[in-house]
């Protein structure tokens, strides 16, 4: 993965990293009366030319087969701007205002 993880903030890790916090979706399972399904796509922030496009492009597969489907999806990141954004907008997600 390369560069500093955002999941040392967290009381869980990412899947791709061996340890012994629970996994994001063990720790979401654990906490919460649902089931998640977690499906990772690691990135860099702030890294020069924004997210790979291979990169965008795997989300956009995954969250569209997901909604074709009819599943619920969630998208975030740590910092959920830019990286959310980029991926929503891709998928056709239009922003309502606020208020």
């Amino acid at each position: 993965m390369g560069g500093y993880s955002e999941f040392n903030y967290y009381p869980f890790r990412s899947s791709k990293v061996p340890g012994e916090e629970p996994t994001f979706e063990e720790w979401l399972n654990g906490r919460y009366d649902r089931q998640f399904k977690v499906h990772e796509f690691p990135t860099i922030d702030a890294v020069r030319g924004g997210i790979p496009h291979e990169t965008i492009e795997a989300v956009i597969t995954k969250v569209q087969a997901l909604l074709d489907v009819g599943s619920s999806v969630l998208v975030l990141d740590s910092g959920g701007v830019a990286r959310t954004a980029t991926i929503c907008q891709s998928v056709g997600y239009k922003p309502r205002g606020y208020g």
